[in-house]
Protein backbone atom coordinates (compact mmCIF):
# COMPACT_ATOMS: atom_id res chain seq x y z
CA UNK A 1 0.00 0.00 0.00
CA UNK A 2 1.15 3.90 -0.16
CA UNK A 3 1.29 5.89 2.07
CA UNK A 4 -0.25 8.96 1.33
CA UNK A 5 0.91 12.64 2.75
CA UNK A 6 -1.96 13.12 5.47
CA UNK A 7 -0.91 9.39 6.84
CA UNK A 8 -3.42 7.49 4.52
CA UNK A 9 -2.69 4.05 3.16
CA UNK A 10 -3.79 4.35 -0.86
CA UNK A 11 -4.90 1.57 -1.94
CA UNK A 12 -5.43 -0.63 1.27
CA UNK A 13 -5.93 -4.16 0.51
CA UNK A 14 -7.20 -6.23 4.21
CA UNK A 15 -8.34 -9.93 3.75
CA UNK A 16 -9.29 -9.40 0.61
CA UNK A 17 -10.33 -11.97 -1.69
CA UNK A 18 -10.17 -9.40 -5.13
CA UNK A 19 -6.03 -8.76 -4.76
CA UNK A 20 -4.42 -10.88 -7.17
CA UNK A 21 -0.67 -11.51 -8.01
CA UNK A 22 -0.94 -8.57 -10.50
CA UNK A 23 -1.84 -6.06 -8.16
CA UNK A 24 0.97 -6.27 -5.89
CA UNK A 25 3.31 -3.50 -6.48
CA UNK A 26 7.08 -3.73 -4.76
CA UNK A 27 8.12 -0.45 -4.95
CA UNK A 28 9.74 1.99 -2.52
CA UNK A 29 7.05 3.57 -1.41
CA UNK A 30 4.99 0.75 -0.89
CA UNK A 31 4.47 -0.85 2.23
CA UNK A 32 3.42 -4.26 4.06
CA UNK A 33 2.02 -3.49 6.95
CA UNK A 34 2.29 -6.00 9.78
CA UNK A 35 -1.45 -7.31 11.15
CA UNK A 36 -1.56 -5.44 14.03
CA UNK A 37 -0.75 -2.22 12.61
CA UNK A 38 -3.07 -2.78 9.74
CA UNK A 39 -5.99 -3.99 12.32
CA UNK A 40 -4.99 -0.52 14.26
CA UNK A 41 -5.37 1.68 10.84
CA UNK A 42 -8.73 0.18 10.18
CA UNK A 43 -9.99 0.22 12.92
CA UNK A 44 -9.57 4.07 13.46
CA UNK A 45 -8.84 4.84 9.98
CA UNK A 46 -5.55 6.89 10.95
CA UNK A 47 -1.98 6.59 10.50
CA UNK A 48 -0.57 4.17 13.28
CA UNK A 49 1.18 6.21 15.79
CA UNK A 50 4.91 5.10 15.00
CA UNK A 51 5.78 5.01 11.31
CA UNK A 52 7.93 1.93 10.73
CA UNK A 53 9.70 0.47 7.48
CA UNK A 54 9.91 -3.27 6.81
CA UNK A 55 13.70 -4.00 6.58
CA UNK A 56 15.01 -6.83 4.56
CA UNK A 57 16.90 -9.52 6.95
CA UNK A 58 20.91 -9.00 7.25
CA UNK A 59 22.80 -11.53 4.61
CA UNK A 60 25.98 -12.54 6.53
CA UNK A 61 29.16 -11.17 4.89
CA UNK A 62 32.97 -12.76 4.53
CA UNK A 63 34.35 -12.20 7.82
CA UNK A 64 31.18 -12.84 9.70
CA UNK A 65 30.19 -15.99 12.06
CA UNK A 66 27.42 -16.59 9.27
CA UNK A 67 24.86 -16.82 11.95
CA UNK A 68 22.41 -13.20 11.78
CA UNK A 69 22.41 -11.75 14.77
CA UNK A 70 18.70 -11.76 15.20
CA UNK A 71 15.96 -14.48 14.03
CA UNK A 72 13.60 -12.34 12.95
CA UNK A 73 12.47 -11.83 9.14
CA UNK A 74 12.49 -8.13 9.47
CA UNK A 75 13.40 -5.11 11.77
CA UNK A 76 11.52 -2.35 12.01
CA UNK A 77 13.34 0.96 11.41
CA UNK A 78 11.66 4.20 11.93
CA UNK A 79 11.37 5.96 9.16
CA UNK A 80 13.09 9.44 8.36
CA UNK A 81 11.77 12.43 7.39
CA UNK A 82 13.12 12.49 3.95
CA UNK A 83 14.76 15.68 2.06
CA UNK A 84 13.56 19.20 1.20
CA UNK A 85 14.66 18.90 -2.01
CA UNK A 86 15.72 16.31 -4.32
CA UNK A 87 17.64 16.79 -7.53
CA UNK A 88 18.72 13.96 -10.55
CA UNK A 89 20.81 14.96 -13.32
CA UNK A 90 20.79 12.18 -15.81
CA UNK A 91 20.71 11.15 -19.31
CA UNK A 92 17.11 9.07 -20.05
CA UNK A 93 16.61 6.64 -23.25
CA UNK A 94 14.31 7.88 -25.28
CA UNK A 95 12.73 4.45 -24.77
CA UNK A 96 12.21 5.01 -21.05
CA UNK A 97 10.92 8.64 -20.81
CA UNK A 98 7.70 7.74 -20.36
CA UNK A 99 8.74 4.59 -17.40
CA UNK A 100 10.85 7.54 -16.03
CA UNK A 101 7.52 9.62 -16.07
CA UNK A 102 5.24 6.94 -14.56
CA UNK A 103 8.19 5.67 -12.29
CA UNK A 104 9.45 9.07 -10.95
CA UNK A 105 7.91 12.24 -11.49
CA UNK A 106 4.18 11.15 -11.57
CA UNK A 107 3.99 10.92 -7.77
CA UNK A 108 4.53 14.75 -7.42
CA UNK A 109 2.42 15.87 -11.02
CA UNK A 110 -0.23 17.24 -9.11
CA UNK A 111 1.69 18.73 -6.41
CA UNK A 112 3.31 22.40 -6.29
CA UNK A 113 7.31 22.30 -6.45
CA UNK A 114 8.13 20.18 -9.18
CA UNK A 115 10.43 21.42 -12.19
CA UNK A 116 11.36 19.59 -14.95
CA UNK A 117 14.00 21.53 -17.23
CA UNK A 118 15.07 19.23 -20.47
CA UNK A 119 17.85 19.33 -22.40
CA UNK A 120 16.84 17.83 -25.88
CA UNK A 121 19.65 17.08 -28.43
CA UNK A 122 18.36 15.88 -31.59
CA UNK A 123 20.47 14.73 -34.21
CA UNK A 124 19.94 11.45 -36.54
CA UNK A 125 22.51 10.93 -38.90
CA UNK A 126 21.35 13.08 -42.46
CA UNK A 127 19.82 15.61 -40.12
CA UNK A 128 16.90 17.11 -39.71
CA UNK A 129 14.63 18.25 -42.55
CA UNK A 130 12.72 21.94 -42.85
CA UNK A 131 9.40 19.79 -42.76
CA UNK A 132 10.41 18.13 -39.85
CA UNK A 133 11.75 21.21 -37.95
CA UNK A 134 8.58 22.95 -38.82
CA UNK A 135 6.87 19.99 -37.34
CA UNK A 136 8.34 20.30 -34.13
CA UNK A 137 8.17 23.75 -33.99
CA UNK A 138 4.17 23.58 -34.71
CA UNK A 139 4.16 21.08 -31.75
CA UNK A 140 6.17 22.89 -29.01
CA UNK A 141 3.50 25.76 -29.51
CA UNK A 142 0.45 23.25 -29.35
CA UNK A 143 1.86 22.51 -25.89
CA UNK A 144 2.33 26.36 -25.00
CA UNK A 145 6.48 26.43 -25.33
CA UNK A 146 8.60 28.42 -26.86
CA UNK A 147 9.52 27.42 -30.42
CA UNK A 148 12.78 28.95 -30.36
CA UNK A 149 15.11 25.87 -31.45
CA UNK A 150 18.81 26.51 -32.00
CA UNK A 151 20.15 24.96 -35.41
CA UNK A 152 23.45 23.60 -36.07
Amino acid sequence: MGKKLDGSYDPFHWKSSSLTAFDVELSDDMYILQPKVAEAYLAGKSAPSTDFVLQPPQVPTAGTSGLPQSTATSVPVPNTAGASRVRWHGDVPPQKWMNFYTKVLSKFATQSGLKIALDVEIAPDGGVSSQKLDEIKVALRELGLSDDVSLD
